[in-house]
């Protein structure tokens, strides 16, 4: 199969809003309530929030293509740094989201390689992100990149908070 990944911009704030909700949804929601995650999904994932978000400077959005259907996407940001990482360069990989009937196509690697190459041509020490701890697919497979669990914190869900690993990869 062969896909395509470009850089996002604001005329790609709907398409992504409706993709990451999907996945999102699929991922996550056997781990929360149906209202929990209503709200999540409310918050986050809008066209409008997504157009905000690209008026920051410190967030970047790449998008993944497969026969012209958007299969994936990446969000890597600036805006905040965990504790024991304040005294390095680092960047959050936020989210990372392959379509259930895009994954297992290498979409997935297409995206994490722009996003370290990305990392790097920044000048960043780190790249760093929040993996659920009931998403133990997902752990093994930031694993194999080479990233490592330095602590945990608290990801809001709606009115439910669950705890994220954060894990980093040296760069």
């Amino acid at each position: 199969m062969n896909f395509e990944i470009r850089q996002a911009t604001p005329a790609d704030a709907a398409t992504l809003a409706n993709l990451g909700a999907k996945v999102f949804y699929n991922a996550f929601a056997d781990f929360s309530t149906p209202e929990d995650m209503q709200l999540y999904l409310a918050e986050t994932f809008t066209e409008e929030k997504l157009r905000e978000e690209f008026e920051e400077p410190s967030v970047t959005y790449y998008v993944a293509y497969a026969d012209d259907q958007p299969a994936g996407f990446a969000k890597l940001t600036k805006k905040r740094t965990p504790e024991a990482l304040h005294n390095l360069s680092c960047i959050e990989l936020e989210r990372l989201y392959v379509h259930p009937d895009f994954q297992n196509r290498k979409i997935g690697h297409g995206l994490m390689q722009q996003c370290i190459e990305t990392a790097r041509a920044q000048e960043n020490k780190v790249l760093w992100l929040g993996v659920s701890e009931h998403n133990p697919g997902a752990i093994r497979l930031y694993e194999r990149w080479g990233f490592k669990k330095f602590g945990e914190h608290i990801f809001q869900l709606g009115n439910d908070p669950q705890t994220d690993w954060l894990m980093r990869l040296d760069l």
